[in-house]
């Protein structure tokens, strides 16, 4: 069994003495425009639950709400704090520790958590001497892999709100995506006279300004690429295959390294 959620205490006392490795999963619980599924938690609760399947980790029940104060007036976005996101974290994380677990991956699936996840394995390191990699799972692809996916568009079609979040949920849960009857929007609005360019930044000729940006901001349905790109589960597939073979080969290299280096 590879899912820690339907473990026995045998089981998971088992897998803790033969030192598998135990993956804490990440997302959030936010707005992705109006024809995509706000719980992107899921997408990244799935690909942590194939992973562990192929290759013999322990998928931890995954955290389904991030950091994400630019979300934070949105209907239903769930956003914790900065102090409440490291508290938590950090307690799975020890707790597991203190159960005797050394080899652990994080995978995040949500950007606005990774600045906090890799302070706190900073301090995992500090206080227990245990190096614990991360990998934001959704924050690059490969050109060739947005080419495939998105020949029209390529990586322009990256942005909150458009992909890979669309297409991914088509792939994985088809029955929750309504039909797509997007509108492209141009710019992103602005914010003091200030042209914004992202959730965090504006622009002033060539000079980047970090402004306190909220989603609404910039649109109301919280899609921050106004480019009408159409979501495709084929173009799911590719994005979900893309990083399940690159997360399968890590975890099957970097264990077995660490083992040989620690021995």
């Amino acid at each position: 069994m590879t899912e820690l959620a339907a473990t026995t205490i045998l089981s998971a006392r088992a897998a803790v003495a033969a030192d598998k490795p135990f993956l804490i999963a990440v997302g959030s619980t936010e707005p992705h425009g109006c024809y995509t599924p706000m719980g992107d938690y899921r997408l990244v609760d799935l690909l942590a639950k194939r992973l562990a399947a192929a290759t013999g980790c322990i998928a931890v029940p995954t955290l389904p709400f991030g950091h994400a104060t630019y979300f934070q007036n949105a209907p239903a976005g769930i956003a914790l704090s900065a102090e409440t996101f490291a508290a938590v974290f950090s307690e799975i994380v020890d707790g597991l520790i203190l159960d005797g677990v050394r080899n652990i991956l994080v995978l995040n699936g949500h950007g606005g958590n990774s600045g906090i996840i890799a302070n706190q394995l900073r301090l995992v390191r500090a206080k227990h001497g245990i190096i614990i990699p991360s990998v934001n799972v959704w924050g690059k692809f490969d050109d060739e892999v947005w080419e495939k996916a998105q020949p029209e568009f390529g990586i322009r079609a990256k942005g909150h709100g458009t992909e890979p979040m669309g297409s991914l949920s088509r792939y994985l849960f088809p029955d929750d995506c309504p039909l797509q009857q997007d509108v492209h929007r141009d710019g992103k609005g602005e914010m003091n006279g200030i042209p914004l360019v992202s959730l965090h930044q504006g622009r002033f000729e060539d000079l980047d300004i970090n402004l306190p940006v909220y989603a609404e901001d910039i649109s109301e349905d919280a899609k921050i690429n106004g480019a009408n790109v159409p979501f495709r589960a084929e173009a799911g597939k590719i994005f979900f295959d893309d990083i399940l073979h690159k997360l399968t080969s890590f975890v099957n290299a970097y264990f077995n390294l660490k083992s040989e280096h620690t021995k």
